[in-house]
């Protein structure tokens, strides 16, 4: 990581995948996973003609994280697509099937079961989630219209067309090694785990459980051939939840999203690109979500109300995290990556030695202040400062994995079983994720007054907009395709493509 322009922004290509598409076949590129063709395998047709399907085309400028380079809280975890996820999935798929006894239909639909199961997602990913279900919520109101988006974009007639019935790809009601509940590997928990674990390295031990030779499938499960191995990846994925995820200032960024998006989608005069239909409250919210990022946040500069005092404010917050991750956090999480312990760090106070060295200087922003509380203050506490505002940020369930791993005699082990630190840090982290807290952010009065009377008005206008009715399929279809035009000019990805 390094500085640039004095923004802390990883600009760095090395962990980005890239892409070759051509008459023949689809090429990836993968930092993680290595180097795989799409197009030498029986039912490689279905892949590379999902590839020039709209709905699959929208994914490569939609960002899986939310947030913006500018408003980022870690370094180099911005501009990480939905489609390097799917695409990624699918070449761990691909090399974990290698040694499996079976069919090439069956390898076929294990590698459809992962690809699809993305393809809902909305704008800035779980965003859509939080607006419909309510932040802490379900997270899943993607996955309820998954099987809808597919009958309207297409795919689910180019699956037909190829003899794959929608519903044996759309999460069958089993589980095994393609999808699984936690604390288990998954193909999904796997990939987006290695992915940011390989983008912000704390250490260099990343290269360790960032490849393909970090997973195997054994006896229908994925193992980690080794306890190190295991234990890198699991303690790397609880710090993912902790410090980025469910991290206070990070999901203070996110609530401040999801007013910039609400402020923008129940609009009466929206512009978005993708929309030439007729203006914009003819169309439900919900729908307009399936443009791409970019596309929406062009039109919060365009509006002058939230989007011009929010947003300055959400560069602030991202720049000051940033820096304080690069000058001190960064290295507080390699000493514990490195040293054999079981004390977890709490993600709003300094670690261990470096608490003693470092004293009180904040791991926050100078003009943020988290508060740990048990549930929503409804006294005067909350609120009335005139010159904060307040954000509330419920507990969150935890995120966590708990792998199996092949020991030197060659058994499999629960690593939480053999590895008793390991069981402590489980119990530790779990209780940092379930923490509600209040942030506040101080600036002057005037701000706090003309973000409280925008949101107010956005809550009452909202009501409406949600009352409007969903597009028909052809109008659907219609938008979808301007979106993918669109998203070509937003991409966050290394795309050849000559088909």
């Amino acid at each position: 990581m390094r500085e640039i322009g004095n923004q802390y922004i990883e600009d760095e290509p090395r962990f980005m995948p890239s892409y070759e598409a051509t008459e023949t076949g689809f090429m990836i590129h993968d930092p993680v996973w290595g180097d795989c063709l799409i197009g030498d395998q029986p039912g490689d047709e279905v892949l590379l003609e999902l590839l020039d399907n709209d709905l699959v085309r929208r994914s490569m400028a939609i960002e899986q994280l939310t947030l913006s380079p500018l408003t980022e809280t870690i370094p180099g975890t911005a501009s990480f697509s939905r489609w390097e996820h799917i695409w990624g999935s699918v070449a761990l798929v691909r090399h974990l099937a290698e040694g499996m006894d079976i069919t090439p239909r069956e390898r076929l639909i294990f590698q459809l079961r992962t690809f699809v199961s993305d393809l809902g997602h909305t704008a800035y990913s779980h965003l859509g989630d939080w607006l419909f279900q309510g932040v802490g919520g379900q997270e899943n109101q993607h996955d309820i219209e998954l099987m809808k988006m597919l009958e309207m974009s297409g795919v689910a007639d180019i699956l037909r067309k190829h003899e794959v019935q929608p519903d044996e790809v759309v999460f069958p009601d089993i589980e095994d090694w393609v999808e699984c509940s936690a604390p288990e590997l998954c193909v999904d928990r796997v990939d987006y785990g290695a992915r940011e674990i390989k983008r912000w390295p704390i250490d260099s031990d990343s290269s360790m459980v960032a490849s393909s030779s970090a997973f195997k499938l054994i006896e229908g499960k994925i193992v980690m051939p080794s306890h190190q191995a295991a234990l890198v990846f699991a303690k790397s994925f609880l710090l993912l939840a902790t410090e980025h995820w469910s991290e206070p200032v990070h999901r203070l960024q996110l609530r401040l999203q999801e007013m910039l998006v609400q402020d923008v989608l129940r609009h009466e005069y929206l512009g978005l690109i993708s929309i030439d239909m007729g203006n914009a409250d003819m169309f439900h919210p919900r729908d307009l979500l399936y443009a791409v990022d970019g596309d929406i946040t062009r039109e919060m500069y365009l509006f002058g109300g939230l989007g011009s005092t929010v947003m300055p404010i959400m560069d602030a917050i991202g720049l000051a995290r940033r820096r304080v991750y690069v000058n001190e956090r960064r290295e507080q999480l390699g000493y514990f990556k490195r040293n054999d312990t079981d004390e977890y760090p709490n993600p709003v106070e300094h670690y261990d030695y470096f608490g003693q060295r470092i004293g009180k200087l904040a791991l926050l922003p100078s003009f943020i202040e988290v508060v740990p509380v048990e549930k929503m203050p409804d006294g005067p506490e909350y609120g009335d400062n005139p010159n904060s505002l307040d954000v509330f940020l419920p507990a969150l369930k935890p995120r966590f994995v708990d792998p199996t791993f092949v020991d030197k005699a060659g058994n499999q082990q629960r690593l939480s079983a053999f590895d008793d630190k390991f069981a402590a840090l489980l119990s530790q982290q779990a209780r940092y994720s379930e923490q509600a807290y209040i942030a506040r952010v101080f600036m002057n009065a005037d701000t706090k007054s003309t973000i409280v009377e925008r949101v107010t008005e956005n809550k009452e206008l909202w009501a409406k907009a949600v009352q409007r009715p969903r597009m028909s399929t052809e109008v659907f279809r219609r938008m979808l395709h301007n979106t993918t035009s669109v998203a070509a000019g937003y991409s966050m990805i290394n795309l050849y493509w000559t088909r």
